[in-house]
């Protein structure tokens, strides 16, 4: 017996090739935990009559089976190297007896149109999401997108399914960002036209290539009873970011990664860290930062993420334009944390820029991205804030989240706002204000240029353009 549990969600590893995703529910199959990382469908049972794809006219089972540490028998199927649509299509997902109406993948823009991207992150079931994403989901009824970049915490507790999908209040992940199994999957009928039973709101995901990072919340720890106490309970010695990567990423090692999407040059890191409470004089080592901050991944020299950095833009400068010529690529990097904040969750509150070198963070990624990056995009400290460093972009884009206004504790408890500090070109945070931000990018012979335009977001899912900037 097997259903869907999730809307499905694409991604494009290549400029070529896709890969389309869904949660499906196994119901006598629980995770253990010695289970593989992977399982062969066919080593199930299953085959296409209970799940499969109909993609470019052709029906698909899926490659593989991942179980995940979200309880109920809850498994991604994953139907994979799928050749990419220049020029659209409709696709259908069937599951057990139920299927989705025909879907519909916009086609790549022709040259001189410009591409357009969604620029989110911090979703983590926050009140926000809801109004958000019906101001996200209007603009998209008007405007094509071709993928979307999410900057971290994409759930409020990892090993939950609820954050996920299922929570009814359209909150959780894939339900906000697509539509809920119920009002998606329909009993099985005879076939339709393509586009004649679609959706009645558009299906972000289902519909544009997802590309993210690891953020703070996509960890979790190895013990504790509860969903609850297994994010609570993260300390440097016991941690794991398993659902995550079962759900986003290629396999098991590929913590870091480089894609190309359109005229983007994408790279995403894991860094991300957490306040570890104890005793702190005693702390050392690679990922640890005065007084008390824990890196989960290193970042320090000789790192596993730190040579594959090095090795990645290295390579990549050496392809690079001559002088004098445009570059056809917008070199993106996504990281939750990133090298410059402010805000009341930064880690630390923002300073000149000068101090920031005292930080790994800063200190050792900052040398690696400044002859490569155009645009730096972060998240974590539910704040906008864009600033410009070296002919580098920094982009905080943690929108979706209630707004925290930068603060500073005082003696005795209270909390006094903290100035600006820095050379910031646009802030703003407000309590229950939410925002969005879109990238678009033009190439044409004489190179490309990007704009980025943050979006605010009104009562009853409305939004206005708020400020704007050039790359």
């Amino acid at each position: 017996m097997i259903e869907a549990a999730s809307a499905p969600w694409l991604l494009r590893p290549s400029g070529d090739w896709g890969e389309l995703r869904l949660l499906v529910r196994l119901a006598s199959r629980e995770a253990s935990p010695g289970e593989p990382w992977e399982v062969d469908p066919q080593q199930l049972g299953l085959s296409a009559d209970d799940l499969s794809l109909t993609w470019a006219g052709e029906r698909r089972a899926p490659r593989a089976l991942r179980p995940t540490r979200l309880g109920r028998g809850l498994c991604v199927a994953r139907f994979a190297d799928l050749p990419w649509p220049r020029s659209g299509l409709h696709y259908q997902v069937a599951c057990g007896a139920r299927r989705t109406p025909p879907i519909a993948i916009p086609p790549d823009p022709p040259p001189g149109e410009p591409w357009r991207f969604l620029l989110l992150s911090d979703h983590q079931q926050k009140p926000g999401v809801p109004a958000t994403l019906a101001a996200v989901r209007r603009l998209a009824t008007r405007r094509t997108f071709h993928g979307m970049l999410f900057a971290g915490d994409l759930c409020g507790i990892p090993d939950d399914p609820t954050a996920w999908c299922g929570r009814g209040d359209d909150r959780s992940f894939f339900d906000s960002l697509a539509a809920p199994v119920a009002s998606l999957y329909r009993a099985t009928q005879p076939p339709r036209l393509p586009g004649s039973d679609l959706p009645p709101r558009p299906l972000l995901i289902s519909t544009m290539p997802l590309v993210s990072c690891i953020g703070n919340h996509e960890v979790s720890s190895l013990s504790g009873a509860t969903p609850r106490e297994r994010f609570l309970r993260v300390s440097p010695a016991d941690w794991n970011h398993d659902t995550y990567m079962r759900l986003f990423h290629p396999g098991p090692d590929a913590i870091c990664f480089a894609q190309r999407l359109g005229p983007l040059r994408l790279i995403s890191l894991f860094v991300s860290r957490c306040w570890f409470r104890g005793e702190h004089e005693t702390r050392s080592g690679p990922c640890y930062e005065p007084p008390g901050r824990f890196i989960f991944e290193s970042i320090d020299p000789g790192s596993c993420q730190y040579v594959w950095l090095q090795r990645e833009v290295a390579r990549d400068l050496v392809r690079a334009p001559a002088v004098g010529e445009a570059s056809p690529w917008l070199r993106i990097v996504l990281m939750h944390h990133g090298p410059y904040a402010q805000g009341h969750n930064s880690l630390p509150l923002f300073g000149e820029p000068v101090a920031y070198r005292e930080h790994k963070i800063t200190e050792h990624l900052m040398p690696l991205l400044e002859p490569w990056a155009d645009l730096v995009i972060s998240g974590h400290n539910h704040a906008v804030n864009h600033h410009e460093l070296g002919g580098i972009h920094f982009l905080e884009s943690s929108h979706i989240g209630v707004g925290y206004p930068p603060a500073r504790t005082q003696a005795g408890g209270s909390a006094a706002r903290e100035p600006l500090g820095h050379p910031s070109r646009f802030f703003l945070s407000e309590e229950g204000a939410t925002f969005f931000a879109t990238l678009e990018v033009r190439v044409d012979p004489g190179g490309r240029q990007g704009r980025v335009t943050i979006y605010r977001v009104l009562a009853g899912g409305a939004c206005e353009s708020e400020y704007a900037f050039v790359l």
